[in-house]
């Protein structure tokens, strides 16, 4: 099966989970699958962007298409839509089978392939949450991506299938969330994210050790989990919390923390090889997350049992002995952390590794995916 795997690239794109997603599906594919990526396809001509500057542009219509976008870049730099632009591109039918869209938006031109898209949340929530704009601001951007999406037939995962394409999304609520807004529920299905194995990196936990994952201290949780550590070191000194984020969110909130082992703005390895492994418990009281963010599958892999917050765009099934989920309160967070800690340290790092195994491993994931990706297929050919 040939696929188009349209997502973000580390970089050519902002680096994150969404990267971490790519990367993920490229380095463990499900069985047959061959990805060819946006950038791939760019170089090779299998995927020509329209709509660009007249005389830049392939075929008839370009010059109306060069128009629509840039209305539709005025309204996204007036601050009255979401930034993200769609795509509008001509794809060649007999290099792929299906595109995997993930995060991008994407109108097919002069030829159409089916598309599966993947998403975590509507784009309100990521920009009320981690924007600040009102809920007036990003209803209205809503109202105005679903009027473009409707006018150009584009595909834009968080919002609105093209024709008979199919939207996977990381959790019940956002399926829910998606259906309540017109879009058919045959054309929605539950997919999340998933972690391949990782290079194996020897543990050294102790029993007592947390730690603090997340380079977007504020919005990751990081206070509270700052907060919930302080107070389990007033009753027992011994403990300690390993915070990995960038230095200038967690400077002024660390200063003065005794316990706290500061990790400026490090590289994913040294997450991975030095920071994960030596901890027993990471706390992750996020506040602005969706399905499983990968710095929590890591912590699974590596053996982490972990304190998750009650934040409702999460996936559901993080849970079991190896989580705990809990308001991100400081008192909530504390306890859970003990709750943890007082478990048999090798128990732990067992539960949490059969949970990313079963759950949340890409092998978990091919099955499900390959299955979306051939539903994709046969909506269209139907």
């Amino acid at each position: 099966m040939k696929v188009l795997l349209f997502s973000p690239l580390p970089g050519r794109d902002v680096a994150g989970g969404d990267t971490s997603y790519t990367d993920a599906l490229l380095a463990d594919p499900p069985p047959g699958v061959e990805y060819t990526t946006y950038a791939q396809a760019l170089d090779d001509g299998t995927m020509v962007l329209r709509g660009r500057r007249p005389g830049r542009g392939t075929g008839y219509g370009d010059a109306g298409l060069f128009a629509l976008r840039s209305g539709e870049l005025a309204l996204r730099r007036a601050g009255v839509m979401f930034p993200e632009e769609v795509w509008f591109a001509t794809l060649d039918p007999a290099a792929f089978d299906v595109v995997h869209l993930h995060l991008f938006s994407l109108r097919q031109v002069d030829s159409r392939i089916p598309v599966m898209s993947s998403a975590g949340y509507p784009s309100s929530v990521l920009y009320q949450g981690a924007r600040g704009w009102s809920a007036r601001r990003a209803s209205v951007a809503v109202a105005l991506e679903d009027r473009l999406a409707r006018a150009t037939g584009a595909h834009v995962p968080w919002l609105r299938p093209s024709t008979s394409d199919l939207l996977t999304v990381y959790t019940e609520r956002f399926a829910d969330w998606l259906v309540a807004r017109g879009v058919p529920e045959r054309q929605v299905r539950v997919l999340s994210t998933a972690l391949g194995e990782l290079d194996p990196s020897p543990r050294s936990p102790d029993g007592r050790t947390l730690a603090f994952v997340g380079h977007d201290f504020h919005n990751k949780g990081g206070a509270v989990a700052v907060a919930a550590f302080d107070r389990l070191h007033r009753v027992d000194p011994g403990l300690t919390l390993l915070v990995a984020t960038k230095a200038r969110d967690a400077l002024e909130a660390l200063a003065g923390h005794p316990g706290v082992e500061l990790f400026r703005d490090p590289p994913r390895s040294v997450v991975l090889d030095e920071v994960l492994p030596r901890a027993d418990v990471l706390l992750a009281p996020t506040g602005l997350d969706c399905g499983a963010p990968y710095g929590m599958l890591e912590a699974l892999q590596r053996g982490c049992g972990i304190v998750a917050s009650t934040y409702p765009w999460l996936d559901e099934r993080l849970g079991g002995p190896a989580v705990r989920r809990v308001p991100p309160t400081v008192d909530a967070v504390a306890g859970a952390a003990t709750e943890l800690l007082a478990a048999d340290p090798t128990v732990l790092a067992n539960v949490a590794r059969e949970l990313w195994r079963s759950t949340f491993s890409t092998t978990a994931m091919h099955g499900p995916l390959l299955e979306d990706y051939r539903a994709a297929i046969d909506a269209h050919a139907g």
